[in-house]
């Protein structure tokens, strides 16, 4: 089952939106105060704040199919804990297209 972002976007348009989260997150590392002043009122910190977590908040744009497994244990806790909290159930093999 594919979701309705997999349909409108495509395999092409996935792999294309995982680039772009890559190379911003790049930039963001790269230029911390520049990617703090930018999202600083959508998160509702001062820039200073974001900034100086930068170094320390392990950001990262994986590509779910390299995470596959980290996921599926986070899933299964999730699960454990409300299954509705998931929607009953582990996202399908589409979910992990890239």
């Amino acid at each position: 089952m594919t979701s309705p972002v997999q349909q409108k976007l495509g395999r092409a348009g996935i792999e294309a939106l995982q680039d772009a989260m890559e190379t911003a997150l790049a930039s963001a590392v790269a230029d911390p105060k520049t990617a703090a002043a930018a999202a600083a009122d959508a998160l509702g910190f001062p820039p200073e704040i974001i900034a100086a977590s930068f170094p320390t908040s392990h950001l990262c744009a994986l590509k779910a199919s390299a995470a596959r497994a980290d996921l599926e244990a986070f899933y299964d806790e999730l699960a454990r804990a409300d299954p509705a909290i998931i929607g009953g159930r582990r996202p399908d093999d589409g979910f992990y297209l890239v």
